[in-house]
């Protein structure tokens, strides 16, 4: 999907955007049928390139996006430039569906060259939709880089472009996909508003394809802050949606969607639905899709503590994911199947594991999961009898925990320094300060977790022995 509607749509509007005798309902209307069925439209744009040499150039890219060939097609839309005399907006499409090939086949910083040279093409030519679609896809490459400061500054011009030209779905989108941004950094309100913001305006627009994205986006919010009932209930408002578009891979995303919310509370329900996307992932040639599939269906055997066969679906799903080149897909998955490995007293393959992720969370400035990254690391070094760098992670976990104000963290941080502190060091004074803390920051919590308990029985332990 994400594909037809950053290809197809650059194609026909840049190469039809000139022509006086299509109107901007028209290029609407073009963008709708797009995301039904892009071949037969796409192929409804091509009179408007005379040259026969030019049609079966990009007929024979385009058939090589949509397999999945992307090497192939951007050998042949290099050749496309090369070949034949180009005006600007042509031009900007062209190097526009290269950056979309280099970005699918995971050669991120390649990508971005691309988007920004379309973008520099939009500003010679004053033309604000090309140059909001360039930083668009620079937004869009930079997220999946986990570049997100770069993808907000991108996202944020793009919208001022699309405003300006009146490009209400692609505004919409960039709301969306800012959101996005936003949330996975843990600015849960700001994205809320912008997700409620966008699906506002897609509503206006009459746009199903971005309601249902925000739909979505806002299941997973309410999923992230624990309110399973209104994630549940947004999820399936977006699977009707999609479903009325027919669109395959969407409805399976959103089945993993769904499963994801549920798979706590209702394990079957869950891995129904992940058995269902994998039926309709399956034709397709989505590696992203495949590798996410298999990962989920890991996650729900990690859930029912059948660990070999939680791993059997993690290493089928990790030469996936690495090939897709996604460092926020990447971080998550390691951080999940480094805790299968750890719950198997595997501890030196879970180290290596959360290591990655740590370093890919750092990396994308997401301070909560690196301080939970930390924690699960520190733990694997405790069981490998690594002392300093278990109570090194303790350590950096505490003091970036309070940085942030991250009361969870600096909860678990706490217990597990302190309880160094006690059976490793014997030193009782300062492992009481850590785990009354730790306690105290507990007690904040919504919910109580196995770390709260130990440290309440610890406490009442080592009073006991000072008493005695």
């Amino acid at each position: 999907m994400e594909i037809i509607i950053g290809v197809f749509i650059a194609i026909i509007i840049y190469l039809l955007q000139k022509k006086s005798s299509v109107s901007k309902e028209q290029f609407e209307r073009f963008e709708a049928e797009i995301r039904r069925n892009f071949r037969d439209v796409y192929l409804d744009g091509l009179p408007e390139i005379k040259e026969n040499k030019k049609k079966k150039v990009l007929l024979e890219s385009t058939e090589l996006i949509a397999k999945g060939q992307f090497k192939d097609a951007k050998d042949a839309l290099k050749r496309y430039l090369r070949e034949f005399p180009l005006n600007e907006s042509e031009k900007a499409a062209i190097v526009d569906m290269i950056g979309l090939c280099y970005l699918y086949s995971g050669h991120l910083d390649e990508a971005i060259m691309n988007f920004q040279e379309v973008q520099l093409i939009g500003e010679r030519i004053k033309d604000h939709y090309i140059q909001g679609l360039g930083l668009f896809e620079m937004g869009f490459a930079n997220v999946k880089k986990g570049a997100f400061d770069e993808a907000q500054t991108s996202y944020l011009a793009a919208m001022k472009h699309f405003t300006e030209c009146n490009s209400l779905y692609h505004l919409a989108l960039s709301m969306s996909n800012l959101g996005i941004t936003l949330h996975r950094q843990g600015h849960i309100e700001e994205a809320k508003k912008l997700y409620e913001k966008s699906l506002a305006l897609a509503k206006q627009n009459n746009d199903i394809y971005i309601q249902a994205l925000n739909y979505q986006n806002l299941g997973s919010l309410y999923h992230d802050i624990n309110q399973i009932e209104k994630a549940q209930s947004h999820h399936e408002e977006a699977l009707k949606l999609f479903e009325s578009l027919d669109d395959k891979l969407d409805i399976a995303r959103q089945l993993h969607m769904l499963g994801m919310a549920c798979l706590d509370s209702e394990p079957e329900k869950a891995i129904k639905n992940f058995l269902t996307a994998k039926d309709l992932i399956e034709p397709t040639d989505s590696i992203e899709d495949k590798a996410a599939n298999l990962a989920l269906i890991a996650q729900y055997y990690s859930c029912k503590k059948d660990y070999d066969k939680a791993e059997e679906f993690f290493l089928q799903a990790l030469p996936l994911i690495r090939k897709v080149n996604h460092k926020y897909k990447l971080a998550v998955f390691c951080a999940n199947f480094g805790a299968v490995y750890a719950e198997t007293e595997r501890y030196r393959e879970a180290s290596e594991l959360f290591k990655e992720a740590l370093a890919l969370f750092i990396y994308m400035k997401m301070n909560k999961q690196a301080i939970d990254a930390h924690i699960s690391l520190g733990r694997t070094y405790l069981h490998l009898e690594q002392d300093d760098y278990a109570f090194k992670c303790f350590s950096d976990a505490i003091m970036n925990s309070e940085e942030i104000d991250y009361e969870g963290g600096l909860a678990r941080s706490l217990y597990y320094s302190g309880i160094m502190k006690y059976f490793k060091f014997n030193d009782l004074d300062s492992a009481l300060n850590d785990l009354n803390a730790a306690n105290t920051n507990f007690k904040k919590l919504d919910i109580e977790i196995d770390e709260g308990k130990l440290t309440k029985e610890l406490l009442e332990k080592i009073e006991l022995k000072r008493q005695s």
